[in-house]
């Protein structure tokens, strides 16, 4: 009885251990994924005023 438990035990710990190295890996991925999104937002951010600056140039090259 006591070999089963301890046997029982070690599987436990085993799926504990592989647990938590899956939950960290994912927690990187997300962190990565933030970063990413967040540079992303900020290639967003620049285009938009690009093209917001654009037409802007546009109607004063239309107006001369």
């Amino acid at each position: 009885k006591a070999t089963g438990y301890k046997r029982s035990l070690i599987k436990y710990l085993d799926w504990l251990a592989r647990r938590r190295i899956k939950e960290k890996n994912e927690r990187r991925e997300q962190s990565e994924e933030l970063v990413m999104s967040s540079k992303e937002r900020k290639l967003w951010v620049d285009l938009k005023l690009i093209n917001l600056a654009k037409p802007k140039q546009a109607v004063k090259n239309d107006a001369i």
